[in-house]
């Protein structure tokens, strides 16, 4: 949920963070980016040769900085979130990386000179953060199967492969969760899941969803679009388990259509517990997170300031839970 009251930013970055690794793109933008608004080479700082994104942010806070430039996707993002959330740092998007799921629900362009404007322009702004136990997450994550898929997609972008996975873009996932589906182990366990204060459900599945916004990944669509309300977000349980009904389950999430019997979704929540009885794995923004029985994931609102562009938000109904 953004906050349109805050008034025009006027400040001027002061830092960029660049991932190399992101993407063709990153390397390719940091010059134009940087001449235009006028951020000195000392100021422009390399993920890994600097030092990590988290500590790179916790600098930057700590010495007050008012603008965090990032060049990079949404993995960038997610560790530089950790650090200037809750604080008058902001974050800027130059987005680099394979989704770019929160510069594409702020309306950031790929354009570069929109871009530019976005940043030198843009309004200074505030989202919604989600929460999983101390970890923040701008826009989605998941449990079981999609976090298989998300440290595998990770390996092969760092690995020897790197060049072909980043070419690949967002079909990476598609790719890879099919060979998983197709050829790996499926991570099929029993779910307690509570949503609010509500009565606990059980259900058995192979993978946990959860976003606030509606479409992420490269295409999934979560919910239908206008049933998503501000200031919450929506968990889906994938109940398939066989290799043909996650097939025919991941079709249908990158198609927009309804699942039938194969999920559970849970829409318009600030606050789900899930509890399984077995260990999986979890992930945020595309970034892996640990293996775990139990998870709580809820929203913190208005906890990031960004910069985005001016372009009004759509008021969105509140739907209740549904099983699809």
């Amino acid at each position: 949920m953004r906050n349109p009251a805050i008034p025009r930013s006027t400040d001027t970055p002061r830092i960029m963070l660049v991932n190399a690794r992101a993407g063709a793109r990153s390397a390719a933008v940091v010059r134009p980016v940087a001449a235009a608004l006028g951020i000195p080479r000392h100021a422009i700082l390399e993920i890994g040769r600097n030092g990590t994104a988290r500590e790179l942010a916790a600098r930057a806070v700590r010495d007050r900085v008012p603008v965090v430039v990032t060049v990079g996707g949404d993995g960038t993002i997610h560790q530089v979130i950790q650090e200037i959330a809750g604080t008058t740092t902001a974050l800027g998007i130059v987005p680099s990386g394979t989704s770019n799921d929160l510069a594409r629900d702020l309306g950031v362009p790929q354009d570069l000179d929109a871009v530019l404007t976005t940043l030198s322009q843009g309004h200074r702004t505030s989202v919604d953060l989600l929460r999983m136990g101390r970890t923040r997450i701008a826009t989605a994550g998941g449990l079981a199967l999609p976090a298989m898929i998300a440290r595998r997609c990770n390996e092969l972008r760092a690995g020897r492969h790197r060049l072909w996975a980043v070419r690949l873009g967002p079909a990476i996932y598609s790719l890879v969760a099919a060979h998983q589906i197709c050829r790996g182990t499926l991570p099929v366990a029993d779910y307690v899941v509570r949503a609010g204060q509500g009565t606990p459900r059980r259900h058995r599945g192979s993978a946990v969803l959860f976003s606030r916004i509606p479409t992420f990944g490269g295409g999934l669509q979560l919910v239908p679009k206008g049933t998503l309300s501000p200031g919450a977000f929506a968990a889906l349980v994938i109940t398939a388990c066989t290799r043909r009904a996650l097939l025919d389950t991941l079709l249908r999430l990158r198609r927009g259509k309804r699942l039938g019997r194969n999920a559970v979704v849970y829409n318009n929540l600030r606050r789900l517990d899930l509890r399984s009885d077995a260990l999986v794995g979890a992930f945020g923004d595309g970034e892996w997170l640990r293996l775990r029985y139990r998870t709580r994931i809820t929203v913190e609102p208005a906890a990031l300031q960004v910069l985005a562009p001016d372009s009004p938000r759509t008021v969105l109904p509140a739907t209740l839970e549904e099983a699809v």
